[in-house]
């Protein structure tokens, strides 16, 4: 991998793995530009000019000539001297090397992070990665893979709270181990992150979990970032990280199926019934007093409604 075509673009040295076209180049300078003033970009190039490989060698290449000490990104603070004084903007750099951000790569599937993670692979970096995914994609049990949506979910936390799933309890037992967990030196897709750990007897949901503290870049589907409960699980923040949208046109309709419910005619006539159920057993139990047996008849009334 040796030999890839350089750029000094903006001060930052940047190996892309052929000559370049003139729009990548003034993509990653673009790229380049919004990292160093710590501002928000949106960029657009035609599909097959390479935006993913122009997203990442122009990130990674920041990142690491921010590592070198070779640039210092500006930072906009506002700050009020009063009621009475207007605001002020005040442009700062933080010292040399005390913050070197994580790169947080978004996308909407899998299949799409697994393209990104091939581009990468052909880039001369290689920094430490790791790929989120869900148990029912990550999950190597031979028993609870076979499960899915919210039976997975359960089983999967009754066995490692009971320390019952052996993948979970080998990688508790390296976590506490001197060494600790180990960090994987390969860039790996989730099915080939997921076929390392079956090897090695350890859990990907969790060994990902693990890794995440010391990567340099995170590959996630979009939930990731815009559920605020599994942003928070993850320490994902956007003061901290350099957080990349590919294929940002996705963004908005992810954005309405994470605040918005599907529910099923059939499963709300489900729900009536069990509904129904639950008042014919409460109204004819003994013990129940008149004023109870009423709220119950309010109740089967409502959920007829």
């Amino acid at each position: 991998r040796r030999g890839m075509p350089t750029y000094e673009l903006s001060g930052v040295t940047v190996e892309f793995p052929f000559d370049a076209y003139e729009c990548q180049t003034l993509y990653m300078q673009r790229v380049i530009q919004a990292l160093q003033e710590c501002s928000n970009a949106l960029l657009e190039s035609p599909t097959g000019t390479g935006k993913t490989l122009c997203l990442l060698c122009a990130a990674l290449g920041w990142r690491q000539a921010l590592l070198d000490g070779r640039v210092r990104p500006m930072y906009s603070l506002v700050e009020s001297r009063g009621d009475a004084q207007p605001v002020e903007t005040v442009v700062v750099a933080p010292p040399l090397r005390s913050f070197v951000p994580r790169i947080v790569y978004a996308s909407r599937t899998h299949s799409q992070l697994a393209q990104v993670v091939s581009e990468l692979k052909r880039t001369a970096y290689r920094p430490k990665s790791v790929v989120f995914g869900s148990r029912e994609q990550s999950c190597v049990h031979p028993d609870v893979s076979e499960l899915r949506g919210l039976a997975l979910t359960h089983a999967c936390q009754s066995l490692t709270k009971a320390n019952g799933c052996k993948f979970h309890a080998n990688l508790m037992r390296q976590k506490a181990s001197p060494a600790g967990v180990p960090v994987h030196p390969e860039v790996l897709d989730i099915e080939e992150f997921s076929s390392l750990c079956r090897s090695k007897e350890l859990c990907p949901f969790y060994y990902a979990r693990e890794l995440q503290a010391e990567a340099e870049i995170l590959f996630v589907p979009y939930n990731y970032l815009i559920d605020a409960k599994s942003r928070n699980a993850l320490g994902l923040s956007g003061g901290r990280d350099i957080l990349i949208f590919d294929e940002a046109h996705n963004v908005q309709s992810v954005c309405t199926e994470a605040v918005s419910l599907e529910i099923s005619t059939t499963g709300l006539a489900q729900a009536i019934g069990e509904v129904d159920r639950c008042v014919r057993v409460a109204t004819s139990s003994e013990g129940l007093d008149e004023s109870a047996r009423d709220n119950v008849a309010v109740l089967g009334m409502s959920g007829r409604g």
